[in-house]
């Protein structure tokens, strides 16, 4: 699981980071950029482990402060737009090398199977689809084809190493709450 994970997350890098090289003009993603931040997220087993690993990784100070903010938003019930818990005061991430596939795609643009999307989220239509991607990017110049990812084909994958990690089948239909995570000793 870890392996295929590993090379999924390797390739979908590989993606963004050329399309990012090619239309850096037109994107504006990046540290301090947060608004797709405001998220409750989560996350299948596979990525839960991921993020579990990384918060272990990181400074007592650290998970303290994202501890911190997982309590408060648990405490006050949050509305879905509240920030996420690994969101720093920077408007940087805590576990930036382990974010889940969902913050690795943010912002570019995904192409899903006609009807999959909310209306006011799609930006372009096509044979191959329904295409979103953050308002704040792709403003000087709509994406080309080389620059839109299959959000589907994305999903399948993920949902295939999560099967093959899974002892139960039914396991991969649990989803856990980054906050509670960030909550987890």
């Amino acid at each position: 699981m870890d392996k295929e994970h590993r090379e999924l997350v390797r390739r979908i890098d590989a993606l963004t980071s050329e399309i990012a090289s090619r239309r850096a003009g037109d994107l504006a993603c990046g540290r301090g950029c947060t608004p797709c931040c405001r998220v409750q997220l989560e996350l299948s087993p596979v990525e839960a482990e991921q993020v579990r690993a990384a918060l272990g990784g990181l400074s007592a100070q650290t998970r303290e402060r994202i501890r911190a903010r997982a309590r408060a938003l648990v405490a006050a019930e949050p509305p879905q737009d509240a920030d996420c818990v690994m969101l720093e005061t920077d408007g940087g991430c805590a576990i930036y090398a382990s974010r889940p596939m969902i913050c690795r795609t943010q912002g570019h643009a995904l192409r899903y199977p006609a009807g999959s999307l909310p209306p006011e989220s799609i930006y372009a239509t096509g044979a191959g689809g329904e295409i979103t991607w953050c308002p704040l990017n792709y403003t000087a110049e709509l994406p080309r084809s080389e620059d839109v990812l299959e959000g589907e084909r994305i999903d399948e994958l993920l949902a295939g190493i999560n099967l093959l990690a899974a002892e139960d089948p039914q396991d991969t239909l649990v989803r856990t709450p980054m906050a509670a995570l960030a909550l987890d000793p």
